[in-house]
């Protein structure tokens, strides 16, 4: 009898001592499982953000120029753009595409002959672009920031003039400004982008002219340039895709 009380005893010293052991091991398992929540995350806003987008502005198509802009995130708040485009000088009446340029330049004996015929140029801009806000990274949100800006539109004269057949009227425009917009992403990745600024502007014109001799009767074609400073006033609406 006392055997058997002995080994019972026994028996339920070792199950009981298995138990803890085996507990205390599982417990320790437990404690070397870290577990993320979401405030924990290794994703930080700024990984989760825009990097890009491509766009064209709509405003100046409206005026003659194509154009294709690409923007890219260089820095949590900073990114850059180039714009690549295509003018087309269908606008006419431009104050600088008139006779005044030509009282300027050669004096009130010279004829001034209005171009035409519009031609393809080119336009060329970049920015430097900060975004201040705390709501967004860049690419989205308030903004401002340095744009420079190369833009030529050419327009050809009558083809049926004598003199002027193959020369151009060619208005080159070169500036700086300063910034300010709002850049937004809707649904499907869609981006628009509106913008306003002012600086200074440097603007060259290129244009040709008759001068008739009074005494002789020859007249020749006169190349005349003409060279402004101006306000550099900028206003644009884009629209694009970006992620």
């Amino acid at each position: 009898m006392i055997k058997k009380i002995t080994f019972l005893i026994a028996t339920i010293s070792f199950t009981f001592g298995y138990s803890q052991t085996n507990d205390k091991k599982e417990i320790e398992t437990q404690s070397k499982i870290r577990v993320f929540s979401p405030g924990t995350s290794s994703v930080s806003k700024g990984d989760s953000s825009y990097k890009w987008c491509v766009k064209t502005d709509i405003f100046s198509i409206l005026t003659g120029e194509f154009p294709i802009i690409g923007e890219y995130r260089i820095g949590k708040k900073f990114s850059v753009e180039a714009s690549v485009g295509l003018t087309y000088g269908y606008l006419n009446g431009n104050s600088l595409f008139n006779s005044d340029d030509l009282n300027s330049t050669n004096g009130n004996n010279s004829s001034y002959y209005d171009s035409q015929n519009p031609e393809m140029g080119s336009a060329f801009r970049a920015s430097f672009k900060y975004f201040p806000s705390s709501d967004y990274d860049a690419i989205e949100g308030w903004y401002f920031g340095v744009q420079l800006m190369n833009k030529t539109i050419n327009r050809g004269y009558d083809k049926n003039s004598v003199y002027l057949n193959d020369g151009k009227d060619t208005y080159k425009k070169s500036g700086v400004a300063i910034i300010i917009g709002k850049q937004i992403f809707a649904d499907s990745n869609i981006v628009w982008d509106f913008y306003f600024g002012g600086g200074l502007a440097n603007i060259k014109h290129n244009f040709l002219s008759t001068l008739t001799d009074s005494n002789s009767g020859i007249t020749t074609v006169v190349n005349n340039e003409n060279t402004i400073s101006t306000p550099n006033i900028l206003l644009g609406l884009r629209i694009g895709f970006g992620n």
